[in-house]
């Protein structure tokens, strides 16, 4: 246990919101210090990583580390840096640079099917983002020739923040290499001259590593997983996360097997902190057409979208309007243009009608994930997200008989879960939710 603990400095990397740094203030309350946009550098349709710019941020959250400060830091899971010994070879590519038929053309020429991918990989998703899929676009897109070692970029940020060189155990799973049978995918890769993870030892499960001057880092983790942390605090099994990305999830106990029939109805197995385990499945990238829909005469608040999707929830539900599949393709603006035009311009309608297509999917998302389980369909979910306190949703849900439970710190599900889950590595909490409550739920503003 550590002796004095009086802040978490979390740092946030969002896929496509930028960096946050918050200051969770033991007993308390939270603050934002900043969010900054990624200076992405565009190389045709490649995102290259500003490593110089990622560098300096570093630097700048350690020099704000006081003696009692823990820093805690997680990102998506994909990114990954080459290296030869201590430097990095060539550029860092964002994962949203690899197209997704560049995996679907690799486990096709491999003769593997993708539930075989799936279960080689630790019964994770075989899609593009995934490490051996990044790694062979990085390798096919610098034609650099010599070995190189790939080590997920989370734990090249754990390094330069602690100085200590280790593989964070979640981050590994979850991006596809951290079980045994990953070494079959290193052999099928090996004429890439590519080796994989693990390079470095892998930190002790939940480990908190000590550096000078009293400061303690926890290594950079996979941010989903912390967020469901949050969502397994209020003692419920089963999830729903909301914002740009919704999806279903199931925190899994001894008799929640992966199976083809699991990858069939969308499910994957995911790691998450405190050796747990939690079954997943995307629901959809909906956040944007959401927000597209709301400002296509102009842009208004998300409470004034609020307020005119209420007004017409009921109607939308009981004419059973949806979105299909093929509009839901489009990208943001063009969708918004034509679900307001399907709904005769009444963006009140269109607004509602986009809720129940999200509530309908998750309702079916998760009587998919429960079938596939061999479990009833729950009627009770934690929910958490950007979009876990919109009372539009939560009525939305409600007219498929779905009750979510809002938990503390929702919509701040994974910079909450990583401030509790430093406390408790700590010794200064026992669970999360003791954690949590280390932190009462007010936003400072000092």
């Amino acid at each position: 246990m550590i002796a004095k603990v009086e802040r978490v400095l979390v740092l946030v990397f969002g896929a496509t919101t930028g960096v946050t740094l918050h200051e969770f203030i033991v007993g308390r309350g939270f603050r934002l210090l900043w969010n900054k946009e990624i200076p992405w550098k565009m190389e045709g349709s490649v995102y290259v990583w500003p490593m110089n710019w990622l560098q300096d941020i570093l630097n700048e959250v350690r020099r704000m580390a006081t003696p009692g400060t823990i820093i805690a830091s997680a990102m998506w899971g994909a990114d990954v840096v080459h290296m030869s010994d201590d430097e990095i070879i060539g550029k860092v590519f964002h994962y949203r640079s690899v197209p997704s038929t560049f995996a679907e053309q690799l486990i096709k020429d491999s003769g593997i099917s993708k539930h075989e991918w799936s279960r080689l990989m630790g019964n994770v998703h075989p899609e593009f983002y995934q490490m051996v899929f990044m790694s062979r676009f990085w390798h096919q897109n610098t034609l650099y020739n010599k070995s190189s070692r790939v080590i997920p970029l989370a734990d090249w940020i754990t390094w330069k923040l602690s100085g200590q060189k280790g593989h964070d155990r979640v981050m590994l799973h979850n991006q596809g290499v951290g079980v045994p049978t990953a070494k079959l995918i290193n052999s099928y890769l090996q004429p890439a001259r590519l080796m994989f993870s693990p390079v470095w030892p892998e930190f002790i499960s939940d480990q908190l590593l000590e550096t000078e001057n009293g400061v303690y880092v926890v290594p950079c983790t996979h941010d989903s997983a912390l967020a469901r942390t949050v969502l397994a605090s209020t003692d419920l099994k089963w999830g729903l996360w909301t914002g740009s990305w919704y999806g279903v999830c199931k925190i899994v106990d001894a008799n929640d097997k992966a199976s083809e029939s699991t990858f069939n109805a969308g499910l994957v197995f995911e790691a998450m902190p405190n050796n747990a385990m939690s079954a997943i499945s995307n629901i959809g990238m909906h956040g944007p057409l959401y927000k597209a829909l709301k400002n296509v005469n102009g842009e208004i608040s998300y409470e004034r979208a609020t307020e005119l999707a209420f007004t017409k929830l009921d109607q939308a539900h009981e004419r059973g309007l949806y979105f299909s599949d093929q509009i839901l393709s489009e990208t943001p603006e063009e969708f918004a243009k034509s679900a307001l035009e399907y709904l005769g311009g009444d963006l009140s309608l269109a607004l509602a009608a986009m809720l129940n297509t999200i509530a309908s999917r998750c309702m079916s998302g998760l009587f998919n994930a429960a079938s596939a389980l061999g479990l009833h369909t729950p009627r009770e979910v934690a929910i958490v997200g950007g979009f876990a306190e919109n009372a539009a949703i939560l009525k939305a849900l409600s007219k498929y008989n779905v009750n979510a439970v809002v938990p503390p710190f929702a919509e701040l599900a994974t910079q909450a879960g990583a401030a509790a889950h430093a406390l408790c590595l700590a010794g200064v909490a026992s669970n999360t939710k003791d954690a949590l409550g280390m932190f009462p739920n007010v936003e400072l503003t000092k």
